[in-house]
């Protein structure tokens, strides 16, 4: 299901080091594509100005979408990593009771904040501070280039997802941005390679937790939910909820749909109902209730952009 190649390498000013794409043994090719697809190069530079294929410009969002996960996994390790000395330097055990385990935590995220901050730790932990203010000061200057990096990695995920030929779908789409468009592009390639919808539901962890079972090498059961995958669908659902609203402040069709599934999901089963909030006027409903609506909710824009993707490749 990933995009197809052929031996062109990429534009030169989309490879901008200079490294030549190395021929694909593939003869298949992209039927949308107007010039060759790229072959095997990695660059996470690009520029777009050349207007490669459709294929090459995929191939680009999926390089920058892989970068960008790992640099968000590093730098919430350099924000935990600290907290976590911190924490083991206040005396923080399992053994100790929940309450004395939750005030630690506190004190641990008070005093990381002040020591970044260069401001006045709390007394009392003036001895920790010193014995932990280097390592906490030096994760904190080596989190400020990869976070340049990321912005980087996200201007070129914003800049590919508004050349592809889906994005005027997308840009009409309230709470739905070039963002998300490429980290679902980049998580799954070309979406006409998909056959249906369903697929791609499967690929971002919606389809029913029974199809990942599976069993490991050594015959234990085990479960395969894509969970980085589905971590970011749901943040492109959470997103799209709260976004999606009219000009003129009325909720958009995929907010709508939200509230019309949580009704069908409270009429289901009462016990998601949790009255009526006094402040808003507006029910309330579990946790779990408005998760399985904006499920569903995801669902859907993945299926009309499915569909929005092969309406537009038609043109092209």
């Amino acid at each position: 299901m990933s995009p197809a190649t052929s031996a062109t390498p990429l534009p030169s000013k989309l490879n901008p080091a200079g490294a030549t794409a190395q021929p694909s043994t593939s003869d298949a090719t992209s039927r949308r594509a107007k010039t060759p697809a790229a072959g095997k190069a990695r660059c996470c530079t690009a520029t777009y100005e050349d207007s490669p294929s459709l294929a090459a410009r995929i191939l680009i969002l999926k390089e920058a979408q892989a970068q960008r996960v790992t640099l968000v996994r590093a730098l919430v390790a350099h924000e935990n990593t600290p907290r976590a000395l911190a924490r083991r330097a206040l005396g923080w055990k399992l053994e100790l009771p929940e309450k004395d385990r939750a005030k630690i935590v506190r004190r641990a995220a008070v005093l990381v904040d002040a020591l970044q901050s260069g401001e006045q730790v709390p007394v009392g932990t003036e001895q920790v501070a010193a014995s932990i203010a280097g390592l906490v000061l030096a994760f904190a200057a080596s989190a400020e280039p990869l976070h340049a990096e990321r912005l980087k990695c996200e201007r070129i995920l914003r800049e590919g997802a508004e050349t592809l030929p889906v994005w005027p779908w997308v840009e009409a789409v309230p709470g739905f941005g070039a963002l998300g468009l490429a980290q679902i592009v980049g998580s799954c390639g070309d979406l006409d390679e998909w056959r249906s919808p369903a697929g791609l539901w499967k690929r971002f962890g919606l389809a029913p937790r029974a199809c990942y079972d599976d069993v490991t090498l050594d015959g234990r059961p085990c479960n395969k939910m894509p969970k980085r995958r589905r971590s970011v669908m749901y943040v492109i659902g959470d997103s799209l909820l709260k976004g999606n609203k009219t000009g003129d402040g009325n909720n958009g069709v995929y907010r709508e749909l939200y509230l019309e599934r949580r009704a069908y999901e409270v009429a289901r089963n009462p016990a998601f109902d949790k009255g009526i909030d006094k402040k808003t006027g507006k029910q309330k409903v579990t946790k779990h209730c408005h998760l399985r609506a904006q499920r569903y909710v995801e669902k859907r824009l993945l299926r009309d952009l499915w569909r929005a993707w092969r309406d537009a490749a038609k043109i092209i």
